[in-house]
């Protein structure tokens, strides 16, 4: 009987679930914008399962990553991002 009461009870969870939505609002037609993303991390060394640091093994990680969108109208707008990743060991 418990079975029986999760299955309706997920049944009707799933019934009175709201559509999503991509976001909240979309730029006003005929503007754009664009973002310029950058991150750098310095591993000065890594960290065994037992707690133990390692201090070879040290790794520079930087990424960049570039996004522009444009609202062709009020409810149609395109977004396109190219990240780049690299690292030295």
């Amino acid at each position: 009987m418990k079975c029986h009461s999760y299955v309706v009870a997920t049944a009707l969870w799933l019934i009175a679930a709201n559509d999503a939505k991509a976001q909240a609002w979309v730029l006003p037609s005929g503007e754009g914008a664009i973002s310029f993303t950058w991150q750098r991390i310095d591993n000065t060394g890594h960290r065994r399962t037992d707690g133990f640091l390692v201090p070879h093994g040290k790794s520079l990680d930087m990424s960049l990553y570039l996004e522009a969108e444009y609202a062709f109208t009020n409810r149609f707008s395109v977004t396109a991002g190219l990240p780049y990743v690299f690292a030295k060991y």
